[in-house]
């Protein structure tokens, strides 16, 4: 069975890199296993974030503000085979 080693990190964007929010999110990779990795955003930390099949996202039917339309932004992404490396995870 698939076994979930990390769910829900939070990562953000900090001085041209993607880093670890803090030391309780970061990833370390098992040696020599690959993971299949799935990101999001905003990181939400509702009870089905960063689930592999579904993730509950409201959007606003009215998007007429800035505040709305933003609001609204989901971005979604995954990738397996994921190997242990220093490069980024593209």
């Amino acid at each position: 069975p698939n076994k979930t080693a990390v769910k829900n990190a939070k990562y953000v964007f900090k001085n041209g890199t993607i880093e670890a929010a803090d030391e309780n999110n970061v990833i370390y990779w098992e040696e020599n296993k690959s993971m299949k990795i799935y990101a999001y955003y905003p990181y939400d930390t509702t009870d089905n974030a960063g689930e592999e099949t579904a993730h509950l996202f409201t959007i606003e039917t009215n998007q007429s503000t800035p505040k709305d339309y933003y609001g609204s932004d989901f971005l979604r992404a995954e990738s397996e085979g994921i190997a242990k490396t220093s490069s980024p995870v593209r």
